[in-house]
């Protein structure tokens, strides 16, 4: 028979845009929060690197705990570029 193959789902790193912003104006240093969570430190500024969304949820679940605010997903879409969407 054939395995059941876990498919990971990747996102461009362009949607951590503005990430390292939120931090630091929370006193969190952006590298030691991916770094926990297997994120490549890279992927702060080359916008097409491939992430799993998996990684990318848990950076923004600890980012959101660990700055003590639930409204990193509003405070991320005021520091970002329309172009983190990709063409429309």
């Amino acid at each position: 028979g054939h395995g059941i193959r876990a498919v990971t789902r990747l996102a461009r790193s362009a949607v951590l845009e503005g990430l390292d912003l939120v931090a630091r104006d929370h006193g969190l240093v952006p590298a030691v929060l991916l770094r926990a969570v297997g994120i490549p430190l890279q992927a702060l500024t080359e916008r097409d690197l491939r992430v799993p969304t998996r990684q990318v949820a848990a950076l923004l679940e600890l980012t959101s705990r660990q700055a003590g605010i639930d409204d990193l997903g509003l405070r991320l879409a005021l520091v970002r570029q329309p172009s983190v969407m990709g063409p429309l």
